[in-house]
């Protein structure tokens, strides 16, 4: 019976049934009411079906049942504790699941939720630990700025690369991240300066010649971007290629002003997607 019951909750879970799936799984539980493996099946639906008070209490269960997979449960319901808003529950028991575990971190999860918390330095600590010790400073600043930026924190990671810029200068690839952070933002101003500065440390530097070009054509100033396209095509043909046929809005842009369109056309050759 209980087999019969796990493929059907199977099925209606494909089916999109997720409310028959947990029927299914818990009249399976009242079979099998020490099952380990059925409380966090059970558990799992309930994640997917949005209801985190049961799959708490089912992850649980199943932790009780099978102390080995208690750690993984533990993180489950620190997932759950999140998504309910109790947030200093859920970093209390991401804290707990690192403790008793020698190899499971939660930096990323712990940092996300002080995020939802809106404690930034808080969020940055913990994002802090997913660096390699190992790496050169400049480029653990490169690597957590990214990582900061792509969270949604740009202003924390321009703090974090000019702080690093002071502490270790002459590192074109801090100030070339910290542009590509503020042309993101739509800071023409600072981003221009940054790859300008990144140019004077390491003139071979397509990307930047690339991306003055961008806010060239931001600044509606297609000449100067033709200009840098230019020089980002003496350095490298091929690199200038492969930017051109991936930055659609990039050719939109391009495409009203007859010398740029020309020579974008020319560099992407015959047949390309526009």
């Amino acid at each position: 019976r209980i087999p019969y019951l796990l493929l059907a909750a199977a099925e209606e879970f494909r089916g999109g049934r997720l409310e028959d799936a947990v029927f299914r799984l818990e009249t399976a539980l009242e079979t099998e009411p020490d099952s380990a493996f059925l409380h966090a099946m059970t558990a799992d639906f309930y994640w997917e079906f949005l209801d985190y008070q049961n799959a708490i209490r089912h992850y649980r269960r199943s932790g009780q049942l099978n102390p080995a997979s208690d750690v993984v449960n533990r993180k489950r319901i620190g997932d759950c504790l999140q998504k309910l808003g109790k947030y200093r529950e859920a970093i209390a028991a991401y804290r707990q699941v690192e403790e008793s575990s020698s190899w499971m971190r939660l930096p990323m999860e712990i940092g996300d939720t002080f995020i939802l918390m809106k404690e930034w330095d808080a969020a940055v600590a913990e994002f802090a630990r997913t660096l390699s010790p190992q790496d050169p400073p400049a480029k653990q600043a490169v690597d957590l700025a990214n990582l900061l930026s792509n969270k949604g924190l740009s202003q924390k990671a321009v703090e974090i690369l000019t702080a690093a810029d002071r502490q270790y200068p002459g590192e074109p690839e801090l100030l070339y991240t910290r542009g590509e952070i503020r042309l993101a933002d739509r800071d023409l101003n600072g981003a221009e300066a940054d790859f300008q500065s990144a140019l004077k440390l390491a003139p071979d530097n397509g990307s930047a010649l690339y991306n003055l070009a961008r806010i060239d054509l931001l600044r509606q100033d297609p000449v100067a971007a033709l200009g840098h396209l230019r020089q980002a095509r003496d350095w490298s043909e091929q690199f200038l290629k492969e930017n051109l046929a991936q930055d659609r809005v990039f050719r939109q842009m391009a495409s009203g002003d007859p010398s740029l369109s020309a020579f974008v056309q020319q560099m992407l050759g015959e047949g390309a997607d526009e």
